[in-house]
């Protein structure tokens, strides 16, 4: 193993920790960020494929433990960033203004949540039925402001 996969791997639990101490208890009527999904997209922006996917593995699996949800962290994000990895590694090349930031985030995202949600419903995990469309919406783009502001404190 590379010092560099040791490296993200460890930046990733403390974001797991962080999501589990901090940002957890951060919610507005139910609604909740996901700092681990916005640590593992600009994941994909630093390494390939398959470091992110393994990374995302092990991350998932650990909030998976932490926040008994029984694999639906597992599955939706090791989705996620096998299917929007190549398209943000290639937008992380470019210089994004925060509005293109926001927009990138909110969509894949809506994307994220619809599946964590509808995995979590079949599960039985949560009686989301007739709330979804309030965490759908709510979660994403919770998680797209925050990602925007960490895009704004990265230095340049």
């Amino acid at each position: 193993m590379s010092n560099t996969f040791l490296t993200y791997t460890g930046i990733g639990v403390l974001f797991l920790f962080l999501q589990l101490l901090v940002f957890r208890h951060l919610e507005f009527f139910g609604i909740q960020t996901d700092v681990v999904f916005i640590y593992l997209l600009w994941l994909c922006t630093q390494t390939e494929r398959t470091s992110a996917l393994i990374i995302t593995i092990i991350l998932s699996f650990a909030s998976d433990i932490l926040f008994d949800t029984w694999g639906v962290h597992l599955f939706s994000k090791t989705l996620i960033i096998l299917m929007v990895h190549g398209f943000v590694s290639r937008q992380a090349e470019n210089i994004l203004q925060p509005i293109q930031v926001f927009s990138l985030l909110l969509v894949i995202s809506l994307i994220y949540n619809v599946i964590y949600l509808a995995i979590a419903v079949f599960a039985g995990l949560f009686s989301f039925e007739s709330f979804f469309i309030k965490y759908w919406v709510g979660n994403s783009v919770y998680i797209a402001i925050t990602g925007t502001f960490f895009y704004l404190l990265k230095p340049e």
